[in-house]
């Protein structure tokens, strides 16, 4: 997998001459240059780049770029904070400030132990907002588990509710078939049965909708 030091390793595109000068037709070309062969990291890992992200470009100055980003170790998250952002925050990452978030911290405790984080070098004036952004990441990140864990849910349930559903049908129609004159009582057995089983189905779409539009992690 490749993944970390992306400008070093010339994996990001902002400026053709100057910084969001970058057209679409730029990027796509710069994609398909990328996409079309192996590359080799300053690591020496190798490998074919498959995704690409495409965002708009936001025109700031270098006091104005910040570090944010998120992890998970154990069960906990993990937010980084640092007022230097760009290539060179690893050269910098003793200012980087650590905050761990254990799973069953409430929003206010979470919103209190960012704030009570952020960064010295911060501007007094903009420490407000850069606790406020980071809180709402840390919301978007439990958000984007809850919408996986419920597809995920959702998913095999809905396939072990067809597995069962199809060995009942298969078996109500054997029976049916080798002794025609319990066919009525064995319909009836397998109606009862597809209902249970179509309840299992429904208390995992319950539990969906609850983590998507009722997650408690979210307030």
């Amino acid at each position: 997998m490749l993944f970390g030091k992306r400008g070093k390793n010339d994996l990001v595109l902002f400026k053709v001459n100057k910084p969001g000068d970058v057209t679409l037709e730029d990027a796509a070309k710069w994609i398909d240059e990328k996409s079309s062969h192996d590359v080799t990291l300053l690591s020496g890992q190798t490998g074919r780049l498959t995704h690409f992200i495409v965002e708009p470009f936001t025109p700031h100055t270098q006091d104005q770029e910040y570090y944010i980003s998120a992890t998970t170790v154990d069960e906990d998250d993990v937010l980084y904070l640092s007022a230097e952002g760009g290539m060179e925050v690893e050269e910098n990452w003793d200012k980087v400030v650590e905050v761990r978030i254990p799973i069953d911290l409430s929003d206010s405790d979470i919103e209190k132990a960012i704030k009570a984080n952020v960064p010295a070098d911060i501007p007094e004036d903009k420490k407000a907002e850069f606790a406020a952004f980071a809180f709402a990441g840390e919301e978007a990140m439990i958000q984007a588990y809850s919408v996986v864990a419920a597809v995920i849910g959702l998913g095999l349930a809905a396939l072990g509710g067809a597995i069962g559903m199809g060995h009942t049908a298969a078996a109500t129609i054997a029976g049916t078939a080798s002794n025609p004159g319990m066919g009525g009582k064995l319909m009836g057995t397998m109606f009862i049965a597809l209902a249970m089983i179509e309840a299992q189905v429904i208390y995992a779409l319950v539990l969906a909708l609850i983590a998507l539009y009722a997650n408690p992690f979210l307030g």
